[in-house]
Order: C-alpha cells, then sequence, then structure tokens
C-alpha cells in the first residue's frame, strides 16, 4: 500500500472512530450513581422533616394528606436505605 495512501486511511479511521465513541452516551461511574443515591436519600429526609415541622410548629394540623405524605416518604426511605444495617433500624424508629 502507498505510504500516502495508507495515511489517508488511518487518519480517516481514527476521525471516524472518535467521533462515533463521542456519539455513543457514557455510563455514568459508580461514584455518579452513588450521589445521585445520596441526593435521593437527602431530599426524601428534608421533605419528611419539612412536614413534621410545619406541623410540630403548631402552624397546621396533621392532615390526611400529610399522614398519607409521612408515609410514603417513610417507606422510601426504607427502599432507599440497607434494612439490615444499624444506623437504618435506628433512623426508621424515630421516624415511626
Amino acid at each position: 500500500m502507498h505510504p500516502l495512501l495508507y495515511s489517508s486511511c488511518t487518519s480517516f479511521l481514527v476521525i471516524g472512530g472518535s467521533q462515533t465513541a463521542s456519539m455513543v452516551p457514557r455510563q455514568p461511574t459508580m461514584g455518579q450513581r452513588r450521589q445521585k443515591w445520596i441526593d435521593k436519600v437527602i431530599d426524601t429526609l428534608s421533605e419528611h422533616h419539612a412536614v413534621l415541622t410545619l406541623r410540630e410548629g403548631g402552624r397546621r394540623a396533621l392532615g390526611e394528606d400529610d399522614a398519607k405524605k409521612l408515609s410514603a416518604l417513610r417507606t422510601k426511605l426504607e427502599i432507599l436505605l440497607n434494612p439490615d444495617e444499624e444506623d437504618t433500624v435506628t433512623l426508621l424508629r424515630a421516624i415511626d
């Protein structure tokens, strides 16, 4: 193969390969997935606390919608966290 033709083919493959690779969506890293999980746990705890704070602060009585919301948030925490860990058990007991 002529050196110039070889060089052109190699350049085409490298350029084409990099374009193809950049079009394929990257999988999230373990750290990114863990951070997303941590964010969900924090958001859920924050929302649960906000509902309780409004009720305990005397601003309003706990209504049926609030009770359902608290129950749903507790269930979400139970799903997100490891039920076999002592910290999780302690947290869920405190919520109850």
